[in-house]
Protein backbone atom coordinates (compact mmCIF):
# COMPACT_ATOMS: atom_id res chain seq x y z
CA UNK A 1 0.00 0.00 0.00
CA UNK A 2 1.45 3.05 -1.02
CA UNK A 3 2.29 6.01 1.63
CA UNK A 4 -0.60 8.11 2.46
CA UNK A 5 -0.32 12.16 2.03
CA UNK A 6 -0.10 13.78 5.66
CA UNK A 7 -1.85 17.33 5.80
CA UNK A 8 -0.95 19.47 9.00
CA UNK A 9 -3.69 21.43 9.86
CA UNK A 10 -7.31 21.04 9.86
CA UNK A 11 -8.71 24.41 9.16
CA UNK A 12 -11.13 25.09 6.41
CA UNK A 13 -7.86 24.99 3.75
CA UNK A 14 -6.80 21.46 4.87
CA UNK A 15 -10.30 20.25 5.55
CA UNK A 16 -11.33 21.22 1.87
CA UNK A 17 -7.76 19.89 0.30
CA UNK A 18 -8.33 16.94 2.36
CA UNK A 19 -11.59 16.14 0.74
CA UNK A 20 -10.89 16.02 -2.42
CA UNK A 21 -7.49 13.81 -1.77
CA UNK A 22 -8.72 11.05 -0.36
CA UNK A 23 -11.08 10.00 -3.04
CA UNK A 24 -7.96 7.92 -4.24
CA UNK A 25 -5.41 8.47 -2.27
CA UNK A 26 -4.76 7.51 1.32
CA UNK A 27 -4.80 10.96 3.40
CA UNK A 28 -4.12 11.63 7.22
CA UNK A 29 -4.97 15.00 8.68
CA UNK A 30 -2.92 16.02 12.07
CA UNK A 31 -4.76 18.73 13.77
CA UNK A 32 -3.31 19.97 17.03
CA UNK A 33 -5.74 21.62 18.74
CA UNK A 34 -8.88 19.74 19.99
CA UNK A 35 -11.25 20.53 17.09
CA UNK A 36 -11.12 21.12 13.47
CA UNK A 37 -12.21 24.53 11.45
CA UNK A 38 -9.41 26.56 13.02
CA UNK A 39 -11.24 29.77 13.25
CA UNK A 40 -14.38 28.85 11.85
CA UNK A 41 -16.74 27.97 15.23
CA UNK A 42 -20.54 28.54 16.07
CA UNK A 43 -22.03 29.16 19.73
CA UNK A 44 -25.42 28.35 20.38
CA UNK A 45 -26.16 30.36 23.68
CA UNK A 46 -29.39 31.80 24.95
CA UNK A 47 -30.93 31.53 21.47
CA UNK A 48 -28.16 33.28 19.96
CA UNK A 49 -26.28 31.88 17.02
CA UNK A 50 -22.52 33.34 17.08
CA UNK A 51 -19.90 33.28 14.73
CA UNK A 52 -16.40 33.23 16.10
CA UNK A 53 -14.88 34.65 12.49
CA UNK A 54 -16.40 34.32 9.14
CA UNK A 55 -20.32 34.41 8.87
CA UNK A 56 -20.59 33.08 5.65
CA UNK A 57 -19.09 32.62 2.21
CA UNK A 58 -20.17 34.25 -1.71
CA UNK A 59 -21.82 31.35 -3.47
CA UNK A 60 -23.60 31.51 -7.12
CA UNK A 61 -26.03 28.37 -5.85
CA UNK A 62 -23.99 26.45 -8.87
CA UNK A 63 -23.21 22.99 -7.06
CA UNK A 64 -21.04 21.91 -10.42
CA UNK A 65 -18.07 23.86 -10.04
CA UNK A 66 -15.92 26.21 -7.54
CA UNK A 67 -17.79 26.18 -3.58
CA UNK A 68 -20.40 23.73 -4.35
CA UNK A 69 -18.46 21.02 -5.52
CA UNK A 70 -17.77 20.56 -1.85
CA UNK A 71 -20.67 20.99 -0.78
CA UNK A 72 -22.27 18.85 -3.18
CA UNK A 73 -19.84 15.90 -2.30
CA UNK A 74 -20.75 16.72 1.74
CA UNK A 75 -24.86 16.61 0.72
CA UNK A 76 -24.99 20.68 2.25
CA UNK A 77 -27.19 21.37 -0.71
CA UNK A 78 -30.40 21.51 1.85
CA UNK A 79 -28.71 23.14 4.80
CA UNK A 80 -27.70 26.15 2.86
CA UNK A 81 -29.13 29.70 3.98
CA UNK A 82 -28.79 32.57 1.93
CA UNK A 83 -28.53 36.88 3.12
CA UNK A 84 -31.84 38.32 3.48
CA UNK A 85 -32.49 40.66 1.02
CA UNK A 86 -32.60 43.28 3.66
CA UNK A 87 -28.60 42.21 3.77
CA UNK A 88 -28.50 44.48 0.02
CA UNK A 89 -28.25 47.93 2.40
CA UNK A 90 -25.15 48.76 3.37
CA UNK A 91 -23.62 51.79 5.51
CA UNK A 92 -20.58 53.73 6.05
CA UNK A 93 -20.15 56.52 9.10
CA UNK A 94 -19.96 59.74 7.51
CA UNK A 95 -19.01 62.52 9.60
CA UNK A 96 -20.58 60.67 12.73
CA UNK A 97 -23.76 59.12 11.10
CA UNK A 98 -24.92 56.34 9.32
CA UNK A 99 -25.23 57.06 5.80
CA UNK A 100 -26.25 54.21 3.22
CA UNK A 101 -23.73 53.19 0.04
CA UNK A 102 -25.45 53.67 -3.12
CA UNK A 103 -27.09 51.19 -4.91
CA UNK A 104 -28.00 52.46 -8.29
CA UNK A 105 -26.79 55.32 -10.25
CA UNK A 106 -29.46 57.96 -8.85
CA UNK A 107 -28.72 57.03 -5.50
CA UNK A 108 -24.80 57.63 -6.13
CA UNK A 109 -25.50 61.18 -7.49
CA UNK A 110 -27.42 62.10 -4.58
CA UNK A 111 -25.08 60.77 -1.83
CA UNK A 112 -23.26 62.51 0.33
CA UNK A 113 -20.19 60.37 0.74
CA UNK A 114 -18.60 62.12 -2.41
CA UNK A 115 -18.06 65.63 -4.03
CA UNK A 116 -19.27 66.79 -7.24
CA UNK A 117 -16.30 66.27 -8.73
CA UNK A 118 -15.52 62.68 -7.49
CA UNK A 119 -18.49 61.04 -9.02
CA UNK A 120 -18.01 62.76 -12.49
CA UNK A 121 -14.74 61.23 -12.24
CA UNK A 122 -16.00 57.64 -11.57
CA UNK A 123 -18.03 57.51 -14.85
CA UNK A 124 -14.96 58.35 -17.18
CA UNK A 125 -13.16 55.06 -15.76
CA UNK A 126 -14.07 53.01 -18.71
CA UNK A 127 -11.99 55.72 -20.91
CA UNK A 128 -9.40 55.70 -18.70
CA UNK A 129 -5.66 54.07 -20.35
CA UNK A 130 -3.27 54.30 -17.50
CA UNK A 131 -1.84 51.25 -17.05
CA UNK A 132 -0.88 49.28 -14.04
CA UNK A 133 2.59 48.95 -12.55
CA UNK A 134 4.53 46.12 -13.94
CA UNK A 135 5.62 44.22 -10.54
CA UNK A 136 1.55 43.64 -9.64
CA UNK A 137 2.33 45.38 -6.20
CA UNK A 138 -0.35 48.42 -6.69
CA UNK A 139 -1.83 49.09 -3.46
CA UNK A 140 -6.18 48.82 -3.02
CA UNK A 141 -5.95 52.49 -2.46
CA UNK A 142 -3.53 53.33 -5.79
CA UNK A 143 -5.77 51.05 -7.49
CA UNK A 144 -8.85 52.81 -6.68
CA UNK A 145 -7.12 56.28 -7.39
CA UNK A 146 -5.95 55.62 -10.63
CA UNK A 147 -9.09 53.88 -12.27
CA UNK A 148 -11.52 55.92 -10.50
CA UNK A 149 -10.33 59.03 -9.11
CA UNK A 150 -9.08 60.06 -5.72
CA UNK A 151 -11.90 61.05 -4.43
CA UNK A 152 -13.12 57.30 -4.88
CA UNK A 153 -10.04 56.34 -3.05
CA UNK A 154 -10.36 58.26 -0.19
CA UNK A 155 -13.57 57.75 0.85
CA UNK A 156 -14.15 53.75 0.36
CA UNK A 157 -10.74 52.55 -0.34
CA UNK A 158 -9.55 52.11 3.75
CA UNK A 159 -13.65 51.02 5.29
CA UNK A 160 -13.58 48.41 2.76
CA UNK A 161 -10.07 46.97 3.60
CA UNK A 162 -10.74 47.79 7.40
CA UNK A 163 -13.69 45.48 7.33
CA UNK A 164 -12.70 42.79 5.05
CA UNK A 165 -9.21 42.29 6.09
CA UNK A 166 -8.72 44.53 8.69
CA UNK A 167 -5.63 45.77 6.90
CA UNK A 168 -4.39 49.53 5.60
CA UNK A 169 -5.12 49.91 1.84
CA UNK A 170 -2.45 51.50 0.80
CA UNK A 171 -0.38 48.50 2.48
CA UNK A 172 -2.43 45.66 1.01
CA UNK A 173 -2.24 45.04 -2.93
CA UNK A 174 -5.25 45.16 -5.36
CA UNK A 175 -4.61 41.47 -6.98
CA UNK A 176 -4.29 40.08 -3.63
CA UNK A 177 -7.23 41.52 -1.91
CA UNK A 178 -9.99 41.61 -4.57
CA UNK A 179 -8.17 40.03 -7.81
CA UNK A 180 -11.80 40.28 -9.58
CA UNK A 181 -11.40 43.63 -10.15
CA UNK A 182 -7.96 43.88 -11.35
CA UNK A 183 -8.88 40.34 -13.91
CA UNK A 184 -11.93 42.56 -14.89
CA UNK A 185 -9.16 45.45 -15.50
CA UNK A 186 -6.79 43.22 -17.32
CA UNK A 187 -9.70 41.62 -19.57
CA UNK A 188 -11.65 44.62 -20.47
CA UNK A 189 -9.54 47.90 -19.98
CA UNK A 190 -12.02 48.57 -17.41
CA UNK A 191 -13.10 47.64 -14.02
CA UNK A 192 -16.94 48.76 -14.81
CA UNK A 193 -16.89 46.70 -18.04
CA UNK A 194 -15.45 43.63 -16.83
CA UNK A 195 -16.97 43.03 -14.22
CA UNK A 196 -20.17 43.22 -16.06
CA UNK A 197 -19.04 40.43 -18.69
CA UNK A 198 -17.53 38.69 -15.73
CA UNK A 199 -21.06 37.40 -13.67
CA UNK A 200 -22.12 38.03 -10.55
CA UNK A 201 -19.90 36.80 -7.28
CA UNK A 202 -22.76 35.32 -5.87
CA UNK A 203 -24.69 35.73 -2.54
CA UNK A 204 -23.90 35.67 1.33
CA UNK A 205 -24.22 32.12 2.05
CA UNK A 206 -24.40 29.99 5.73
CA UNK A 207 -26.14 27.19 6.60
CA UNK A 208 -29.31 26.70 9.45
CA UNK A 209 -27.07 25.53 12.00
CA UNK A 210 -24.09 28.27 11.15
CA UNK A 211 -20.83 28.11 9.95
CA UNK A 212 -19.90 25.30 12.43
CA UNK A 213 -22.50 23.04 9.68
CA UNK A 214 -19.71 23.04 7.33
CA UNK A 215 -16.69 22.17 9.91
CA UNK A 216 -18.66 19.46 11.52
CA UNK A 217 -19.78 17.51 8.28
CA UNK A 218 -16.10 17.95 6.36
CA UNK A 219 -14.78 16.49 9.61
CA UNK A 220 -17.26 14.02 9.79
CA UNK A 221 -16.88 12.76 6.25
CA UNK A 222 -13.15 12.67 6.97
CA UNK A 223 -13.87 9.91 9.52
CA UNK A 224 -10.38 8.85 11.31
CA UNK A 225 -8.24 10.25 8.91
CA UNK A 226 -8.65 12.98 10.93
CA UNK A 227 -6.49 13.20 14.20
CA UNK A 228 -6.66 15.91 17.14
CA UNK A 229 -4.51 16.65 19.37
CA UNK A 230 -1.94 15.64 16.97
CA UNK A 231 1.13 18.01 16.95
CA UNK A 232 3.55 17.80 14.88
CA UNK A 233 7.20 18.46 15.60
CA UNK A 234 9.10 17.78 12.70
CA UNK A 235 8.90 17.12 8.86
CA UNK A 236 11.99 15.73 7.92
CA UNK A 237 12.09 14.85 3.64
CA UNK A 238 14.56 12.25 2.21
CA UNK A 239 14.44 10.32 -1.10
CA UNK A 240 11.35 8.11 -0.80
CA UNK A 241 8.87 10.62 0.96
CA UNK A 242 8.33 12.25 4.10
CA UNK A 243 8.73 11.02 7.70
CA UNK A 244 6.43 13.27 10.16
CA UNK A 245 7.17 13.75 13.46
CA UNK A 246 3.94 13.98 15.91
CA UNK A 247 3.14 13.23 19.49
CA UNK A 248 6.72 11.39 19.99
CA UNK A 249 5.87 8.68 16.80
CA UNK A 250 6.62 8.69 13.35
CA UNK A 251 4.45 8.84 10.52
CA UNK A 252 6.22 7.98 6.99
CA UNK A 253 4.62 10.12 3.89
CA UNK A 254 4.55 10.06 0.37
CA UNK A 255 3.98 14.12 0.46
CA UNK A 256 3.50 16.69 3.29
CA UNK A 257 0.85 19.57 2.55
CA UNK A 258 0.96 22.25 5.46
CA UNK A 259 -2.59 24.13 5.61
CA UNK A 260 -0.80 26.31 8.49
CA UNK A 261 -0.56 30.15 9.47
CA UNK A 262 2.30 31.13 7.76
CA UNK A 263 3.90 31.74 11.30
CA UNK A 264 3.45 28.01 12.10
CA UNK A 265 4.20 27.02 8.67
CA UNK A 266 7.68 28.71 9.12
CA UNK A 267 8.52 26.99 12.37
CA UNK A 268 8.00 23.61 10.42
CA UNK A 269 10.05 24.23 8.03
CA UNK A 270 12.58 26.18 9.10
CA UNK A 271 15.05 23.11 9.73
CA UNK A 272 14.36 22.43 5.57
CA UNK A 273 15.23 26.22 4.71
CA UNK A 274 16.15 29.10 7.11
CA UNK A 275 15.11 31.42 4.02
CA UNK A 276 11.63 30.15 2.78
CA UNK A 277 10.81 30.43 7.24
CA UNK A 278 12.08 33.96 7.25
CA UNK A 279 10.26 34.67 4.47
CA UNK A 280 7.08 33.53 5.63
CA UNK A 281 7.63 35.53 9.13
CA UNK A 282 7.92 38.69 7.18
CA UNK A 283 3.93 37.74 6.08
CA UNK A 284 2.04 40.57 8.84
CA UNK A 285 -1.38 39.40 9.92
CA UNK A 286 -4.01 41.62 11.37
CA UNK A 287 -5.10 40.66 14.87
CA UNK A 288 -8.84 41.65 15.42
CA UNK A 289 -11.21 40.66 18.11
CA UNK A 290 -14.60 40.18 17.52
CA UNK A 291 -17.47 41.28 19.73
CA UNK A 292 -20.67 39.75 20.16
CA UNK A 293 -23.57 41.66 21.52
CA UNK A 294 -27.69 41.07 21.88
CA UNK A 295 -30.22 43.69 22.84
CA UNK A 296 -33.88 43.75 22.91
CA UNK A 297 -34.77 45.48 20.02
CA UNK A 298 -36.84 47.66 21.87
CA UNK A 299 -33.28 49.09 23.36
CA UNK A 300 -32.37 49.93 19.64
CA UNK A 301 -33.61 53.23 17.81
CA UNK A 302 -32.48 52.78 14.83
CA UNK A 303 -33.77 50.26 12.46
CA UNK A 304 -31.70 47.29 12.29
CA UNK A 305 -32.62 46.70 8.33
CA UNK A 306 -29.69 46.13 6.41
CA UNK A 307 -25.93 44.14 6.38
CA UNK A 308 -24.26 46.86 8.89
CA UNK A 309 -21.87 49.75 8.76
CA UNK A 310 -18.03 50.32 8.12
CA UNK A 311 -15.75 53.10 9.69
CA UNK A 312 -13.36 54.79 7.46
CA UNK A 313 -10.19 55.72 9.72
CA UNK A 314 -10.87 59.25 9.34
CA UNK A 315 -14.09 59.22 11.92
CA UNK A 316 -11.66 58.86 14.50
CA UNK A 317 -13.62 55.68 16.25
CA UNK A 318 -11.68 52.22 16.98
CA UNK A 319 -14.49 50.10 15.64
CA UNK A 320 -13.86 48.83 12.00
CA UNK A 321 -17.46 48.05 11.80
CA UNK A 322 -20.00 46.20 12.74
CA UNK A 323 -22.04 43.78 11.48
CA UNK A 324 -26.08 43.69 11.73
CA UNK A 325 -26.43 39.36 12.15
CA UNK A 326 -29.71 39.13 12.89
CA UNK A 327 -31.00 41.40 9.92
CA UNK A 328 -28.49 39.23 7.65
CA UNK A 329 -29.54 35.73 8.82
CA UNK A 330 -33.05 35.54 10.80
CA UNK A 331 -33.01 33.41 13.16
CA UNK A 332 -29.75 34.11 14.38
CA UNK A 333 -31.55 36.14 17.40
CA UNK A 334 -34.40 35.22 19.90
CA UNK A 335 -37.70 36.66 18.84
CA UNK A 336 -37.57 40.29 19.82
CA UNK A 337 -33.77 40.31 20.33
CA UNK A 338 -31.01 42.13 17.57
CA UNK A 339 -27.49 40.48 17.18
CA UNK A 340 -24.83 42.67 16.13
CA UNK A 341 -20.77 41.45 15.37
CA UNK A 342 -18.70 44.39 16.03
CA UNK A 343 -14.86 44.64 15.12
CA UNK A 344 -12.11 45.79 16.48
CA UNK A 345 -8.27 46.05 16.36
CA UNK A 346 -6.86 45.46 12.70
CA UNK A 347 -3.91 46.98 11.36
CA UNK A 348 -4.20 50.69 12.33
CA UNK A 349 -4.84 49.55 16.03
CA UNK A 350 -2.90 46.67 16.55
CA UNK A 351 -2.45 47.57 20.24
CA UNK A 352 -6.53 46.95 21.26
CA UNK A 353 -5.55 42.96 21.01
CA UNK A 354 -3.33 43.77 24.28
CA UNK A 355 -6.55 44.63 25.74
CA UNK A 356 -8.68 42.14 28.03
CA UNK A 357 -12.34 41.67 26.61
CA UNK A 358 -13.67 43.52 29.58
CA UNK A 359 -11.39 46.59 28.59
CA UNK A 360 -12.33 46.55 24.67
CA UNK A 361 -16.22 45.89 25.43
CA UNK A 362 -16.83 49.26 26.97
CA UNK A 363 -15.04 51.23 24.10
CA UNK A 364 -16.95 48.95 21.41
CA UNK A 365 -20.09 49.23 23.33
CA UNK A 366 -19.99 52.94 23.33
CA UNK A 367 -19.52 53.49 19.77
CA UNK A 368 -21.80 51.35 18.98
CA UNK A 369 -24.57 52.72 21.19
CA UNK A 370 -23.77 56.62 19.71
CA UNK A 371 -24.04 54.99 16.35
CA UNK A 372 -26.99 52.63 16.72
CA UNK A 373 -28.71 55.20 19.35
CA UNK A 374 -28.99 52.31 21.96
CA UNK A 375 -30.71 52.36 25.06
CA UNK A 376 -28.32 50.53 28.32
CA UNK A 377 -26.58 47.16 28.03
CA UNK A 378 -26.91 44.41 26.30
CA UNK A 379 -28.19 41.07 27.48
CA UNK A 380 -25.73 38.93 25.49
CA UNK A 381 -21.97 39.26 25.41
CA UNK A 382 -19.17 37.18 24.09
CA UNK A 383 -15.47 37.95 22.89
CA UNK A 384 -13.53 36.26 20.37
CA UNK A 385 -10.24 37.29 19.83
CA UNK A 386 -8.01 36.40 16.95
CA UNK A 387 -4.36 36.20 17.12
CA UNK A 388 -2.40 35.79 14.78
CA UNK A 389 -5.42 36.61 12.72
CA UNK A 390 -5.70 37.74 9.14
CA UNK A 391 -2.84 37.24 6.57
CA UNK A 392 -2.11 40.63 5.02
CA UNK A 393 -1.44 40.21 1.65
CA UNK A 394 0.90 43.15 0.71
CA UNK A 395 3.43 43.98 -1.48
CA UNK A 396 6.08 41.35 -2.44
CA UNK A 397 3.04 38.80 -0.76
CA UNK A 398 3.28 37.05 -4.23
CA UNK A 399 6.81 36.94 -4.80
CA UNK A 400 7.48 35.23 -1.23
CA UNK A 401 5.29 32.72 -1.82
CA UNK A 402 6.90 31.70 -4.83
CA UNK A 403 10.07 31.22 -3.72
CA UNK A 404 8.94 29.45 -0.95
CA UNK A 405 7.15 27.23 -2.95
CA UNK A 406 10.30 26.89 -5.34
CA UNK A 407 12.64 25.84 -2.27
CA UNK A 408 10.28 23.21 -0.62
CA UNK A 409 10.99 20.55 -2.78
CA UNK A 410 8.76 18.11 -4.87
CA UNK A 411 6.90 16.36 -1.65
CA UNK A 412 6.19 19.10 0.92
CA UNK A 413 3.70 22.34 -0.23
CA UNK A 414 1.62 25.21 1.82
CA UNK A 415 -1.63 26.15 0.89
CA UNK A 416 -4.54 28.09 3.16
CA UNK A 417 -4.94 31.46 3.99
CA UNK A 418 -1.67 32.45 3.64
CA UNK A 419 -1.21 31.94 0.19
CA UNK A 420 -4.31 30.94 -1.19
CA UNK A 421 -6.49 33.97 0.07
CA UNK A 422 -8.27 34.44 3.37
CA UNK A 423 -12.12 34.19 2.42
CA UNK A 424 -14.09 30.83 2.87
CA UNK A 425 -15.05 30.75 -0.96
CA UNK A 426 -11.31 30.79 -1.83
CA UNK A 427 -10.30 27.85 0.52
CA UNK A 428 -13.32 26.20 -0.43
CA UNK A 429 -11.91 25.67 -4.14
CA UNK A 430 -8.63 23.63 -2.17
CA UNK A 431 -11.35 20.67 -2.54
CA UNK A 432 -10.22 20.92 -6.61
CA UNK A 433 -6.89 20.89 -6.03
CA UNK A 434 -7.22 18.13 -3.90
CA UNK A 435 -8.52 16.15 -6.91
CA UNK A 436 -6.16 17.25 -9.28
CA UNK A 437 -3.34 16.00 -6.63
CA UNK A 438 -4.82 12.27 -7.52
CA UNK A 439 -3.18 12.27 -10.99
CA UNK A 440 -0.21 13.82 -9.73
CA UNK A 441 1.06 11.52 -6.52
CA UNK A 442 4.87 12.57 -5.41
CA UNK A 443 4.50 16.37 -6.99
CA UNK A 444 3.95 19.62 -5.22
CA UNK A 445 0.60 20.24 -4.28
CA UNK A 446 0.74 23.78 -5.63
CA UNK A 447 0.97 27.50 -4.05
CA UNK A 448 -1.60 30.32 -5.18
CA UNK A 449 -0.90 32.09 -8.33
Amino acid sequence: MPAPVVVVGAGIAGLSFALGLRTKRDVVVLEAGDRAGGLIRTDREEGYQCEWAANGFLFDGDFTKGPGLVLKELGLENEIVTSADAARKRYLIHRGALTPLPTGPLAFFRSPLLSAGAKLRTFREPWVKTPPPADGNESVHAFLARRFGVGIADAFADSIVSGVFAGDAKALTMRGAFPRATDAEAAAGSVIKGMKSGGKPGKLTSFRGGMQTLIDRMAGDLGNSLRLHAEVSAIEPHENGVTVRVNGDAIEASDVVLATPPGRTASLIAPINQDSARDLRSIRSARVAVLVTGFRREQVRTPVDGFGFLVPRREKMRILGSLWTSSIFPGTAPEGRVLFRTMIGGMHDPKALTLPGRALLPIALRELHDVMGIDGDPEFMRVYKHDPGIPQYEAGHEEIVKRVASRLGPRVSMIGNGCDGVSVAKLLLLYERGLAFQTQAGTRAGVAG
